[in-house]
C-alpha cells in the first residue's frame, strides 16, 4: 500500500471556524482532577457528556447535558462515591434519552460491578442501578450503544473465577434491564475490550480482544433482532498483541472494525462487515518499518464505505495522524491527514457527520506544557478539509479529545485541559445545518383515552428552544424541551393538535384524540329517582290537564248551553218585561178600579155598619118590646104580693 502525502495549511492561533461556538468549561473548575471521558448526541443535537471525577478520596461519575441553542447545564454527580471506579460509556437516543454505564467497586463482594444510570428526556437521572446479575468477579469497562427503537444495549466483560466473558444486558425505558446474555463461548481464554455498535433496524454488532495469551485475536458478534445473538466469529487472530479494538456500524448495518497490532512496530489493522456477507479478511491498513501506528478511531460515512484515523510517528522524525478510506471497491490510499508544522498532532477522533462525511479531532502539542484542540472535516469528495482550533488559547495542556456528531452535521467535541494544578472538561460544539423538523411527542393524555375532567394537562416533548402551539394556545417550552399545559374540552370526543416550529422554520406536528365523558354525580340516583317522580307527576300533571280540557269542554259547552238558556230567558224576561208593564198598567188600572171598589166597600160597609146598628137597635127594640110585653103578661096572670114590714 503506497503513500501519499497531503500536507494540510494550518490556521493561526487565533483563526476559528465560524461554525464552532467558542469552547466552554463544563464542570466546577476545582482543584480536583477529571479523567476518562465520553460523549454522546442526539439527532437534534443535544449531548451528554460524562466523565470519571477524583476528590482525593473517593472517585464519582459526573455528568453534563448540552441542549441545542441554549448551551451546557451545570454538571453534578450521577452516582455514589467509590474508592475505585472504571471510565464511564455514554449512549443517546435518537430522541434525547441517554445511558451511561461504568465500572465502581462494591465494598460489600469486593468486586467492580457495571453499574448503569438512565436519563430520560424531560425528566432527567433515573438513579444508578446495577447491571450484570453474578458477583462471581470484576465486571470491567461497559461500553453502551442505542439502537433505533430507543433501547440501549451495554456490553461488558466480566470474571467468572476463571476466564473473562463478554456479557450483554438491553435496556428499555419501557421494560427496564432484559436477559443476560453471555456472547462468547470460549472455555480457554479470555476476553477483554468489549465493544459494541447498532445500525438503523434493531440490529448490534460486537467485538473484543481474546486471548490468554500472544497471539491474540479480534472477535465478533452479530445481533439480528428477532433472532438474537449468532454464534462468535474470529475476524483476526495471530498477533502478538491487539490493542483495543474500535467499531463503527453504519444505519444499514454495515460495520468497520480497526485495532493496532504490535509486530516490529505497532500496525493499524481492519476488517469490515457487509450485510448479507459476513466479514472480509482482516486487513493491514498501515504497516511501517522505522515508525509506529497507534490509538485507530473509526467512522462510517454510508453506503459501505468509512474512514479510519489514528496517530502516526517515526522515530525521531516527525508525529503526526494518517487516515484512510474504505469505497465499496475496497481500501484507498494512505493520507496524512494532520502534519502540524509548529508542533505534534496525535489523539485523532472521528465521527460521521452530515450527508455521510466525517469530522475528527485531535491534539496538537506545542511543547511539554501547552496543547490545544484541532477539528478538520473529511467528505470522500475533496478530501480533509481546512483544520480548526476550538479550544482556548493558553490555558494549558488539551488532550484526549472525543468527538461525536449525528446526521444533521451537529458536533460536540469534548477533552481534559490541564492548568498545571486541575485537570477540568472542555467541550464545543458546532450547530449543523437545521433541516430536521423538531421532534414532538404527546406522552399525555394518551391517544384515545377517555377522561372525565373538562381541564386536561397535556404534556410531551419537542426540540428546546422551539415554538410550540396547542390547539392554537402558545405553549411554555422548558430548557430540556417538555412542555406542560392546561387545555380546556368540550364534551365529546376533541382533536388535540401540537404544532412545534424550530429557529429555523422547520415544523412538526402531533395530534390526539381525547373523549371528555361527564363523570357521574353522587346525587346521580336521587336525581335520577326525582327526575323520574318529575316524569310521573308531569304525566299525571298531562292526563289531569287532558281531563280538565275535558271538563273545560264539558264546561264550555255546558257555559254555551246556559248562555242559550240564559239568553232565551233574557228573550223570555224580555217578553214578560213587556207582559208585566201590561200588567203593571193593568194592575194600575185594577188598583184604581180597586181604589173605586174600596171607596165603593166602605160606603157599602159604612152601609152595612149603619144597617147592622139599626139592626141592633131594631133587636134591641124589639127585645125591649117582648120583655114589655112579657111583663105586661105576668101583671095579669099573678096578683101582686104584698107589701113587706
Amino acid at each position: 500500500m503506497t503513500v501519499a502525502v497531503l500536507l494540510v495549511p494550518t490556521n493561526s492561533a487565533d483563526d476559528t471556524y465560524a461554525g464552532w461556538e467558542p469552547a466552554v468549561l463544563i464542570e466546577s473548575n476545582d482543584i480536583q482532577t477529571t479523567s476518562s471521558h465520553d460523549v454522546a448526541i442526539d439527532a437534534f443535537g443535544n449531548a451528554i457528556a460524562v466523565w470519571r471525577h477524583f476528590d482525593g478520596l473517593s472517585y464519582k461519575i459526573w455528568a453534563n447535558r448540552y441542549a441545542k441553542g441554549l448551551g451546557w447545564g451545570e454538571a453534578f454527580s450521577i452516582s455514589e462515591p467509590r474508592t475505585q471506579m472504571g471510565g464511564p460509556s455514554v449512549a443517546m437516543s435518537s430522541t434525547g434519552n441517554g445511558v451511561v454505564a461504568w465500572s465502581q467497586y462494591d465494598d460489600d463482594t469486593s468486586t467492580l460491578n457495571v453499574v448503569m444510570n438512565y436519563y430520560e428526556a424531560g425528566t432527567g437521572w433515573s438513579g444508578a442501578t446495577k447491571v450484570e446479575e453474578v458477583d462471581d468477579g470484576h465486571a470491567w469497562e461497559p461500553d453502551v450503544a442505542a439502537d433505533s427503537l430507543g433501547d440501549f444495549f451495554i456490553i461488558w466483560y466480566q470474571s467468572d473465577g476463571v476466564l473473562y466473558d463478554a456479557l450483554c444486558r438491553k435496556y428499555s425505558p419501557d421494560s427496564g434491564l432484559g436477559d443476560l446474555w453471555v456472547l462468547d463461548d470460549s472455555e480457554t481464554e479470555d476476553v477483554i475490550f468489549t465493544r459494541i455498535g447498532t445500525d438503523a433496524h434493531g440490529g448490534a454488532v460486537a467485538v473484543w480482544k481474546q486471548g490468554i495469551s500472544p497471539p491474540y485475536s479480534v472477535v465478533s458478534c452479530i445481533y439480528e433482532p428477532g433472532s438474537g445473538w449468532g454464534a462468535p466469529e474470529v475476524i483476526d487472530y495471530d498477533h502478538i498483541s491487539n490493542g483495543v479494538p474500535v467499531l463503527s456500524v453504519e444505519p444499514g448495518g454495515n460495520a468497520t472494525c480497526a485495532w493496532q497490532n504490535m509486530e516490529t512496530y505497532y500496525e493499524i489493522w481492519a476488517n469490515h462487515y457487509s450485510v448479507g456477507s459476513g466479514w472480509e479478511t482482516s486487513s493491514a491498513l498501515r504497516v511501517h518499518l522505522s515508525a509506529n501506528a497507534m490509538y485507530p478511531s473509526v467512522a462510517s460515512i454510508g453506503c459501505g464505505r468509512s474512514l479510519v484515523a489514528w496517530h502516526e510517528w517515526g522515530v525521531g522524525t516527525w508525529e503526526g495522524i494518517c487516515a484512510v478510506e474504505r469505497s465499496t471497491s475496497g481500501w484507498g490510499t494512505v493520507d496524512i491527514a494532520v502534519h502540524a508544522d509548529d508542533g505534534l498532532a496525535s489523539n485523532p477522533s472521528l465521527a460521521s457527520s452530515f450527508d455521510n462525511d466525517a469530522i475528527m479531532v485531535f491534539s496538537i502539542g506545542l511543547n511539554d506544557m501547552c496543547s490545544e484542540i484541532w477539528a478538520i472535516p473529511y467528505t470522500s469528495e475533496q478530501g480533509w478539509g481546512r483544520q480548526e482550533k476550538i479550544s482556548e488559547p493558553d490555558l494549558g495542556g488539551a488532550n484526549y479529545p472525543l468527538i461525536c456528531a449525528n446526521g444533521a452535521g451537529d458536533a460536540t467535541a469534548v477533552w481534559q485541559q490541564s492548568s498545571g494544578v486541575n485537570t477540568n472538561m472542555w467541550a464545543a460544539c458546532r450547530p449543523g445545518p437545521d433541516l430536521i423538523p423538531p421532534v414532538l411527542s404527546i406522552s399525555s393524555p394518551s391517544d384515545g383515552e377517555a377522561v372525565e375532567s373538562q381541564v386536561v394537562t397535556v404534556e410531551g416533548i419537542t426540540e428546546a428552544g422551539a415554538n410550540l402551539v396547542v390547539n392554537g394556545i402558545l405553549a411554555y417550552v422548558e430548557s430540556d424541551g417538555s412542555f406542560s399545559l392546561e387545555l380546556p374540552l368540550q364534551e365529546g370526543e376533541n382533536t388535540i393538535l401540537a404544532v412545534a416550529t424550530d429557529s429555523s422554520g422547520n415544523a412538526a406536528s402531533a395530534s390526539i384524540t381525547v373523549t371528555y365523558v361527564v363523570p357521574p354525580n353522587p346525587l346521580d340516583d336521587d336525581l335520577e329517582e326525582a327526575l323520574d317522580t318529575i316524569d310521573q307527576i308531569w304525566n299525571e300533571l298531562n292526563e289531569s290537564m287532558e281531563d280538565m280540557g275535558s271538563a273545560m269542554d264539558e264546561i264550555t259547552s255546558s257555559l254555551e248551553e246556559i248562555r242559550e238558556d240564559l239568553n232565551d230567558t233574557l228573550n223570555d224576561l224580555s217578553e214578560a218585561e213587556g207582559d208585566l208593564t201590561n200588567a203593571e198598567e193593568q194592575l194600575e188600572d185594577a188598583d184604581s178600579r180597586i181604589d173605586t171598589l174600596s171607596s165603593r166597600v166602605s160606603l157599602v160597609t159604612a152601609l152595612l155598619v149603619v144597617v147592622a146598628l139599626l139592626l141592633g137597635l131594631v133587636s134591641v127594640m124589639y127585645l125591649q118590646l117582648r120583655k114589655s110585653l112579657h111583663k105586661e103578661n105576668r101583671t095579669v096572670s099573678e096578683p101582686e104580693p104584698p107589701p113587706q114590714e
